[in-house]
Formats: C-alpha cells, sequence, structure tokens
C-alpha cells in the first residue's frame, strides 16, 4: 500500500470512529435532557455513518476490515439510540416494549448467525439493512426533535426488522460476503 492511498483510509476509519467519540456528548446532552441538542449530534453521527463509506469507496481505500470497523461501530451506537430512547422515554418505551425487544432480538440474531455462519460478530450492508438504517436514524433525530411518536417507531421497526430478517436468510442459505446488496447475491 503506497503513502498516498494509506492517508484515505485513515481518514475513512476516523470517520467511523467519530460515531463512537460521539456517543459521550450525545449521552451527556440526553443525560441533561437537552433534546434538541442532542439530536443535532444524533444527526451528524447518522450523517458519519454514510459519510465514512463514501469516501472509503471514492477514494478505492475501501476494505473489509473498514466493512467490519463500521459495522461494529453501528452494533455499539444502537445500543446507545436505545438507552437514550430508554432514558428520554421511560414510559413510552414500557408501553411499547415489545417493539424495541423485537429490534434488538434480531439484532443480536444476526450478529449470533453471523458468527456461526461466517466467523465474525459484523453486520451485513444489505440494501434492505441500509434502508432500516436511514428509516431508524431518521425516526431517532426525529424523536429528540419532537418527543416520542408511534407513528416514527413503527416504520423503523418493520423497515429495520425486514433487513435483519433478509440478513439471518442470506447467512443461513451460506451467503458469506458482508457487502452481498440482497439475500440474492452471491
Amino acid at each position: 500500500m503506497n503513502k498516498q492511498s494509506h492517508i484515505p483510509m485513515k481518514l475513512a476509519d476516523a470517520i467511523t470512529w467519530s460515531r463512537i467519540v460521539l456517543i459521550l456528548p450525545i449521552t451527556v446532552l440526553v443525560l441533561l435532557h437537552l433534546r434538541i441538542a442532542a439530536g443535532i449530534l444524533v444527526i451528524v453521527a447518522f450523517f458519519t455513518d454514510f459519510l465514512d463509506g463514501y469516501v472509503a469507496r471514492k477514494t478505492k481505500t475501501a476494505s473489509k476490515k473498514g466493512a467490519e470497523l463500521d459495522s461494529r461501530v453501528d452494533s455499539v451506537c444502537a445500543i446507545a439510540f436505545f438507552a437514550w430512547i430508554i432514558f428520554l422515554f421511560y414510559a413510552s418505551f414500557l408501553q411499547y416494549w415489545y417493539l424495541f425487544a423485537i429490534m434488538i432480538s434480531l439484532i443480536i440474531l444476526e450478529m449470533l448467525v453471523a458468527r456461526w455462519k461466517i466467523g465474525t460478530w459484523t453486520g451485513l450492508h444489505l440494501y434492505s439493512e441500509k434502508a432500516g438504517a436511514i428509516v431508524g436514524g431518521i425516526a431517532l433525530a426525529l424523536l429528540f426533535f419532537l418527543g416520542f411518536q408511534l407513528w416514527l417507531i413503527l416504520p423503523a421497526v418493520i423497515v429495520g426488522s425486514l433487513g435483519q430478517i433478509e440478513a439471518v436468510i442470506y447467512l443461513l442459505k451460506g451467503g458469506k460476503n458482508l457487502d452481498a446488496k440482497s439475500m440474492f447475491s452471491d
């Protein structure tokens, strides 16, 4: 690897790691009930989830290691997002706990099946999972600005769950490509 291609890879990885770094200030803002400020940082974190892959592809430095890092950081962020929702909207969470249980269970199931079938804890990058991330990210950001709204949560649960289910099917049928586009991919 030459020096020139090494620098953009560091940039893409730094963008990925910035999502982890943003968890602390967002958590502090959530604990202080500064939802709008936290929501703004959530939007920044959400944006970095797309920016890291874009930078890696445009600079031709995309790699399996970078995709695995992105997936692991996404998992850590998902745990933080659920914790923030529980803290900020505890009464609503208790009322609709089963929706969150479905989402968390499917995320864990995909990770376990991935570990069993391909030897890694990381998730896939199927289009359906990307759609779930987009819908979920938008819903999460809007929760910070609008408060708990079931009409925001339901599409995130439905689209996110379909993505997780597709990923599990893909893995169970023998798929091994972390960057497959659908369960019908090789």
